[in-house]
């Protein structure tokens, strides 16, 4: 049943009859695109500030009052160029400034260029690009045709402008900021919406729409927009599927739709509403993708969508050209997750595509909104973010090596040793190699060292006066020798070891274990007693975590959440780890939500009358909870009917 709520999309021009809760910004935003050049929009993640311009204003022009560009501060040139009606080889020797000239020409309309996403410029963009844009604004802002400039920048990253205060002394002159949505202007949004699109619900109103902001705002101080969306999306459509059939989908008006108090109560709080809504089709896409390859990676899905999250915890757009035939140059992604497959990649970007998740604009592809990067960052554990900083440094260094031709050195080698291994299938060959090679260059370079060495040995030897001195300097030699080499023995057994450790807690236990092995079965000297000690406690521990989380996940498939669970902790105990604990505290989760439908079936049905499947379902309940005194009090009541 489709939905006429935006969940994470903008608002846009075509939705200007249900854009509602903003008329003062827009009738403030309007006042001073009339009077200034340059304007500033900001507020916090989550107000709406893109569906204030794309909507809010647009919807107060006439069509031929303005020509609105769109622009990512990142792909100027070239968005500005698919705009002009001239062929590429014209378009693509004219400058910024000549373009926005030829498209007012063009057109004979005051040209507005609308920068949105701004955080970009300073989260992915380089000094010298940032230096660049503002140059760019300012020789725009200069021309003597009717052009306006629209910057729009998250709060938190309005700092970052200052700098460019230089180069653009007008830049913060007209700004205009956008509020967190107050409790009554989110209840009117409701009641608005719901007039418009055709939904009823029980009196007393004020009291259900009190309910459902008191669901919304879960002890927040502000409700962020696409929360309220994609709550209001979530809502309609579990209420419609209940009351319309799919046909429904069909009809260009919206049908009459009724909501009750069970649809609000089966829905509940806004707390992790997006959350669940993400997880579940992290879930579902995953499967889908590993129906489709039966050898698909199986977290394809959480590392393309953590590809999309800056470190910051923003929205990276990454690009992804489309061919003139239709497909798409996965070229930048295969250099990011280069053990991926393409048609794997593609099709769990399609599905993500299709559920709202991702968007797609012919050169990039991007997270629908700032709300999902947030979650996802969130979920990143601390071996993550490490793994990250790792993989950057590596490819930094690489792309500094095509200027300087200096390898790693030892100590930068030694900082990464623990996290190459997990590194190894997200590295393009040409940076192993690199790492092969800074490797061999830091052991020929210490060989180098040690020849001086010796040489400076042998002359000193030359000077001694006597044997005895020279085979006791030997011995001393031979001595430090050992040592360091026992020294090496045992940092490599710790490399190893810490290597293993970082595997198990990746919840890889299969190849943790066989580093154990490759403990003992390597050519590392002698293990002493304490360290087979560690590492056999170690093997039989990891091997009975991966036995049982194995055995829970199998439970946990076949919604036997109990049973499941019971492993999942079995395991925390033996080897805790934040893995086991997630997946413990998702399946609590599960069983609580399994086992209330369980009892509102069962007395449903018994209502019904229905007793042989009223008591299955509480028997199904106390499957979940044995011995639950709330579902033996209903199940006896049933019978006695």
């Amino acid at each position: 049943m489709r939905s006429p709520f935006k969940f994470l999309d903008a608002f846009n021009l075509a939705d200007k009859d249900s854009f509602f809760g903003r008329e003062e910004e827009v009738a403030a935003l309007h006042d001073m695109v009339l009077q200034n050049r340059l304007i500033l929009v900001y507020g916090p993640s989550g107000t709406g500030k893109t569906s204030l311009v794309q909507c809010g204003l647009a919807a107060r022009f006439d069509v031929t009052d303005w020509y609105p560009v769109y622009l990512r501060p990142h792909d100027i040139g070239d968005a500005l160029r698919e705009r002009l009606k001239m062929p590429n080889a014209e378009a693509a020797g004219l400058t910024i400034p000549e373009i926005v000239d030829e498209l007012y020409v063009n057109n004979l309309r005051p040209v507005y260029l609308i920068f949105d996403q701004l955080e970009e410029l300073f989260v992915l963009g380089s000094r010298e690009e940032q230096e660049d844009f503002a140059r760019t604004v300012l020789t725009v802002l200069q021309l003597s045709i009717p052009c306006r400039v629209l910057l729009i920048i998250r709060e938190e990253y309005l700092a970052h402008l200052y700098p460019l205060e230089k180069t653009i002394p007008k830049l913060f002159d007209r700004r205009l900021r956008v509020e967190t949505m107050s409790r009554s202007r989110i209840e009117g949004v409701i009641r608005r919406s719901f007039d418009t699109f055709h939904i009823r619900i029980p009196e007393p109103t004020a009291a259900y729409i009190e309910k459902m902001v008191d669901d919304l705002g879960s002890g927040r101080s502000g409700i962020q927009l696409p929360y309220l969306q994609v709550y209001l999306d979530r809502l309609y459509k579990s209420a419609a599927n209940r009351q319309w059939p799919a046909e429904a989908d069909k009809s260009s008006s919206w049908p009459d739709i009724i909501l009750t108090s069970d649809d609000l109560h089966d829905l509940g709080k806004l707390d992790d509403v997006l959350e669940a809504y993400l997880e579940e089709q992290k879930v579902d896409i995953q499967q889908e993708v590993a129906t489709q390859f039966k050898d698909a990676h199986p977290t394809l899905t959480t590392q393309v969508l953590d590809l999309l999250v800056s470190e910051e915890g923003t929205k990276r757009p990454v690009p992804c050209e489309k061919l003139p035939s239709g497909a798409k140059n996965w070229s930048k992604w295969v250099n990011a997750l280069p053990h991926i497959p393409t048609d794997h990649l593609a099709a769990c970007v399609d599905l993500l595509e299709k559920r709202r998740l991702v968007r797609f604009n012919d050169t990039h592809i991007e997270l629908a909104h700032d709300a999902l990067a947030a979650i996802i960052d969130r979920k990143r554990t601390h071996q993550q973010r490490r793994l990250h900083e790792v993989q950057q440094l590596l490819q930094a260094q690489f792309k500094s090596f095509g200027d300087t031709g200096e390898f790693l050195s030892r100590r930068q080698l030694l900082v990464m040793e623990g996290y190459l291994p997990l590194l190894e299938e997200r590295l393009p060959p040409e940076i192993i190699q690199f790492v092969v090679n800074s490797q061999q260059d830091v052991l020929k370079k210490e060989e180098e060292r040690l020849g001086e060495e010796r040489q400076k040995r042998r002359r000193a030897v030359r000077l001694a006066v006597a044997g005895f001195a020279l085979s006791l300097i030997a011995f001393t030699a031979l001595g430090i020798a050992l040592f360091q080499f026992n020294r090496a023995q045992k940092a490599q057994i710790a490399r190893v070891l810490k290597a293993a450790e970082a595997r198990k807690l990746e919840g890889e236990y299969r190849e943790a274990i066989s580093l154990l092995d490759v403990i003992v079965q390597g050519d590392y000297g002698r293990v002493s007693r304490s360290e087979q000690a560690h590492i056999d406690s170690l093997h039989r521990n990891w091997s009975n975590v991966s036995h049982l989380s194995a055995k829970g996940d199998s439970l946990y498939q076949l919604t036997e959440y109990r049973l499941a669970l019971d492993l999942y902790n079995q395991a925390n105990e033996l080897d805790p780890d934040n893995r086991l604990r997630e997946k413990a505290a998702h399946t609590l989760v599960e069983l609580e939500q399994t086992f209330q439908r369980s009892l509102l079936q069962g007395e449903a049905l018994c209502n019904a009358k229905k007793y042989d499947q009223a008591l299955a379902a509480f028997d199904r309940a106390l499957n979940l909870k044995p011995g639950n005194e709330l579902a033996l009090f209903k199940k006896q009541q049933c019978r006695l009917r």
